[in-house]
């Protein structure tokens, strides 16, 4: 398949790593392109594999996957990362450093593949189980007014939707979902759609 979703797995326990590697194995739309035991490795071989999506622990040895994000943010940010942790304390640092998505490493097989589908989709995806860990760790976006087809449109990011699919449940083509998105980027001040969700929840608006 053409179309397949390239991963990279970043993990400094190799076998953690071969249990995603053989989960993900089952499915025909998703394919590991390689590995790396820390940041810096997982930064060394982006050049040449240049995968869709960055499956990527926080807590590693040397570089670890939050200061790992944010340069991938910068020097590639065609890849998207999916942080996936033990621990929910780094969710709102991973986010703010430029993570797509961040899973807890006990959640279900079906909700880690979502998560990497949704995010390599150009969706945002947080468990649910730390939405109220990381609207608590973020502070307002300040002063700002949001329509009710923002909040829907923000309500939708947040449960891993992308564009297109957030057009077809509201009526609207995908490019207009994209301008009104940009607009609620620009409202709340935030980097990006994950930032976005996570100030709205911080507001209590979705």
């Amino acid at each position: 398949m053409s179309d397949r979703i390239s991963v990279l797995l970043v993990d400094d326990h190799a076998l953690f790593r071969s249990g995603l590697r053989s989960l993900l194995q089952f499915y025909e739309d998703i394919v590991v392109v390689g590995e790396a035991s820390h940041g810096d490795a997982a930064l060394a071989c982006l050049p040449s594999l240049a995968p869709a999506v960055i499956l990527m622990d926080v807590d590693m040895p040397g570089s670890g996957g939050i200061a790992a994000t944010a340069t991938i943010r910068v020097s590639f940010p065609t890849c998207r990362v999916l942080l996936l942790s033990g621990h929910r304390r780094f969710a709102v640092a991973g986010l703010q450093a430029g993570a797509r998505g961040y899973v807890l490493k006990d959640a279900d097989e079906d909700i880690i593949i979502h998560a990497i589908r949704t995010v390599h989709a150009g969706g945002v995806y947080l468990q649910p189980d730390i939405q109220m860990t990381v609207a608590d760790g973020l502070q307002d976006g300040g002063a700002w007014v949001l329509s009710d087809r923002e909040v829907a449109i923000l309500r939708l990011l947040a449960s891993g939707e992308g564009s297109r699919a957030i057009g077809d449940a509201l009526g609207l083509s995908e490019h207009r979902i994209k301008q009104c998105i940009g607009t609620i980027l620009e409202k709340l001040g935030a980097r990006d759609r994950a930032h976005a969700v996570a100030i709205a929840l911080r507001a209590g608006r979705i």
